[in-house]
């Protein structure tokens, strides 16, 4: 019983019937139309792909829930409803539907392909592994003593329902099987420590996965799509034809 927001542009050539397409979800406090996802949903579409923007409950033009983030443990929900939409209302095979995630885009990503076995691949940017941690790493970034970090999850606990621990991206990676994965994370980022990318990509490949990873030398929290541009594109498109395309 969330509305989530989104823009839906099909394939380019009225290619829609045949096209693949990849849902894009945003980081926290952010929405879909920030550089993030708009930058490569320009990148796939300008490749043949129909993309599908969404803005994250309590975030953009979505229905506001609470005014609290979940850490994924909700949101994934909302990209799989988007998922949904693309099977159900445009008629796209699911074994055509892949996923792109930006920090908690990302981590709401790998939660959702761990929930639903068909989604097909998935693209994560900047993703954490374990929202304990990552709490623990936002209350350093803004000066607090990493303590505190047991008493929020406590407090959205009692106070919103929220039991954030409930879902976490490492355990969604470990139902990933052998669906295609890509991780990418910057070398540089002092928001979520790249180490979480060594993280996941050791999760799925011991659930059987072989992910492809990229790690970029010097790039800070999703800017690895800004500073290596043209090896990024290359990247994107390559994965998602290799994991959406029959032809």
């Amino acid at each position: 019983d969330i509305r989530i927001d989104a823009w839906f542009v099909p394939a380019p050539d009225n290619a829609e019937a045949t096209a693949p397409a990849v849902i894009l979800v945003h980081g926290l406090t952010s929405c879909k139309s920030s550089n993030e996802v708009l930058l490569p949903a320009g990148m796939l579409h300008r490749a043949g792909y129909s993309v599908l923007l969404i803005d994250l409950r309590d975030h953009g033009q979505s229905q506001i829930e609470d005014g609290r983030y979940a850490a994924g443990s909700e949101e994934w929900r909302d990209a799989l409803g988007a998922w949904d939409w693309l099977v159900d209302v445009r008629g796209i095979a699911p074994e055509r539907i892949g996923l792109f995630g930006a920090s908690l885009g990302a981590a709401t990503a790998m939660i959702a392909t761990g929930e639903e076995p068909r989604v097909a691949a998935l693209w994560e940017d900047s993703g954490f592994a374990a929202i304990q941690t990552a709490v623990e790493a936002e209350l350093t970034r803004s000066g607090f003593p990493t303590f505190l970090a047991s008493g929020a999850l406590f407090a959205g606990r009692i106070i919103a329902g929220d039991d954030i621990l409930a879902y976490s991206p490492l355990a969604g990676m470990s139902k990933i099987g052998g669906r295609p994965i890509f991780i990418t994370h910057g070398t540089a980022d002092t928001r979520l420590s790249v180490q979480y990318a060594d993280d996941l990509a050791e999760a799925v490949r011991a659930a059987g996965g072989t992910p492809e990873v990229w790690l970029v030398e010097g790039a800070t929290h999703v800017q690895a799509m800004f500073i290596e541009t043209e090896a990024y594109e290359q990247r994107l498109i390559a994965f998602f034809d290799a994991a959406l395309r029959d032809d």
